[in-house]
């Protein structure tokens, strides 16, 4: 079954002043970034044949294991600091947005017929 990016943590408020709202803000772009990741995940998997589409399912199950690990290992720097969710969440938004570009160029990829 295609993954579906959800995340498990409530949204906080953005604000570019405080150690929380920074951390609220990059929880809004992660929330936007996921339902963009999804949406595309949905077209490429509906295109792709049988097999295509469950190695593309393994893939993206590994990406979201690698995004995980990525992240917490970037955001150990600071662990147990006020900054380890800053870190962790700004994390999240910047391969979220790498993986969108990605699916980005799989799709016109596709949409091309190459």
């Amino acid at each position: 079954m295609l993954p579906i990016l959800g995340e498990k943590f409530s949204v906080l408020s953005c604000n570019k002043n405080t150690t929380i709202g920074l951390e609220g803000c990059a929880e809004h772009r992660i929330i936007a970034l996921d339902k963009r990741i999804n949406a595309l995940r949905h077209y490429v998997f509906h295109i792709l044949n049988h097999q295509a589409g469950r190695d593309f399912i393994l893939a993206e199950n590994d990406w979201f294991t690698y995004r995980q690990a990525m992240c917490t290992s970037e955001s150990d720097v600071n662990a147990g600091g006020s900054l380890e969710p800053v870190d962790f969440a700004q994390c999240l938004v910047r391969l979220d947005a790498q993986h969108v570009s990605e699916l980005t160029s799989m799709k016109s990829s596709y949409e091309s017929g190459g």
